[in-house]
């Protein structure tokens, strides 16, 4: 039995090994693009007996791929990716190119690579066979592990995915890359974030122990500041997703409330214009004035005026 997302798809051929695109998750998905089109022999694979979260998993990696192809100009109506169960293919599966989700041994195919286990979630990228296919596994321990790697690579764009290896954690909401213990790893230097996450665990272990003075270069905060400026020494950039709750402005994560150039660090983790005399605010740092007054911003000014005017009152 074939199943069909009825979400895409042209035919479209996959890069070979021997293309100028690397074997690399960096180049995902273009590794399996070539001149706009997917191979008809790409295929999505789920085990036969996996958890209902492994489809909706594949489901999010779907349309992830089916928008990339529609940034193309490939017609939603030509688009359709093929989808089997593992039993299907399992004597044949090297005929394909694959994305395979698996979540602890529930897919046949993901076992027959010599994939590693590890703590959470992975993404692993394989030579299928001795042709040019390719498969690229989706691996979680527990059913929440490989919905967080299908996450990442549904949006891989917000992330800097490099080498054959990659291993996540967090949460699905939250994303992580993290170090694969004792193997091989995008290093964490290849995304802001894990940059920034190896950085603090050094630190906070070269401290001892973590202060409660702010001003102390031992302190949760100066540990976090001081690796954001390693990494973005580096040449790393950070992602909106960085920021969580704070707001993204020239590579750095600035609080709300933060003021430049006529903009400010609204609420929502957006930089925003700063509004004019009259309009309605919550915040001082709302207004161009830098004043909010009964909702509404004061006039520019305002404050400069208003002293001068009770100078003369007072001064006679």
């Amino acid at each position: 039995m074939i199943l069909l997302l009825n979400l895409f798809l042209v035919p479209f051929v996959f890069a070979s090994i021997s293309d100028p695109i690397g074997f690399d998750l960096s180049n995902y998905p273009e590794l399996f693009i070539e001149n706009g089109n997917i191979t008809t022999n790409f295929i999505m694979v789920v085990g036969e007996n996996a958890p209902s979260s492994d489809t909706l998993a594949l489901t999010e990696i779907a349309t992830s791929i089916k928008e990339f192809l529609e940034n193309l100009g490939v017609n939603p109506h030509d688009i359709d990716i093929g989808v089997r169960v593992d039993s299907e293919i399992i004597n044949n599966y090297q005929d394909y190119n694959l994305i395979i989700l698996s979540t602890s041994d529930y897919n046949l195919i993901a076992d027959r690579f010599s994939k590693k286990d590890f703590e959470h979630g992975s993404l692993q990228l394989f030579h299928n066979g001795g042709s040019n296919n390719i498969a690229l596994l989706v691996l979680g321990k527990k059913p929440e592990d490989t919905e967080i790697v299908a996450r990442v690579l549904a949006d891989y764009d917000e992330y800097q995915l490099k080498g054959t290896t990659v291993c996540i954690s967090g949460s699905l909401s939250s994303p992580k890359l993290v170090t694969c213990p004792g193997g091989e790893y995008v290093s964490p230097e290849m995304s802001f974030d894990g940059c920034v996450e190896k950085c603090e665990f050094q630190l906070k272990k070269d401290c001892g122990s973590i202060s409660r003075d702010s001003s102390d270069k031992c302190s949760v905060g100066q540990i976090r500041r001081a690796c954001e400026e390693k990494c973005l020494g580096l040449g790393l950039v950070p992602s909106k997703k960085s920021c969580g709750s704070d707001c993204l402005l020239e590579n750095i994560c600035v609080p709300m409330g933060t003021r430049q150039n006529g903009m400010y660090c609204s609420i929502n983790g957006e930089m925003l214009q700063q509004l004019e005399g009259g309009e309605y605010c919550d915040n001082n740092y709302e207004c161009q004035s830098n004043s909010c007054l009964d909702s509404k911003c004061t006039d520019v000014g305002f404050w400069t005026k208003l002293i001068a005017w009770l100078s003369k009152i007072f001064d006679g």
